[in-house]
């Protein structure tokens, strides 16, 4: 199952994050021990490299239904809340690479279940909106 942002051109579009703090600014949060986090920067810096490699993939391939444009396929197992997901090579395995590497570092961010594959689960929270699933 193909699974797509329903986006039908490569035009920028607003960011969820448009209200976030200014480049720079620290923002912090209390994690789990009460520890004081930073995770602005790094939210920011992964979002800039998600925003980067669209543009890239959006230059090479302009068509939103060129089958060559990077595609998640998501298969359930049986009572499983999590899917395991697989990603078509896209642009070009370079480009794979470095998609699987900021996704998985968004995944570890997000701290996933104990046995549960953190880029499957980025996936996962980042697509559930958009096949129906909460």
């Amino acid at each position: 199952m193909a699974v797509s942002d329903g986006s039908t051109s490569c035009k920028p579009t607003k960011s969820r994050t448009e209200n976030a703090p200014a480049l720079g600014e620290a923002t912090t949060n209390v994690g789990r021990n009460g520890l004081q986090v930073i995770v602005a920067d790094f939210w920011r810096n992964l979002r800039k490299e998600f925003e980067d490699l669209a543009h890239e993939e959006c230059a090479a391939l302009p068509d939103p239904a060129d089958n060559r444009r990077l595609r998640a396929y998501g298969v359930y197992a049986k009572g499983s809340a999590i899917a395991s997901w697989s990603l078509n090579e896209g642009l070009s395995e370079n480009f794979l690479r470095r998609f699987e590497d900021a996704a998985t570092r968004a995944g570890v961010a997000l701290e996933p279940p104990l046995g549960v594959n953190p880029l499957d689960f980025w996936l996962q929270r980042k697509l559930s909106p958009f096949i129906g699933f909460s």
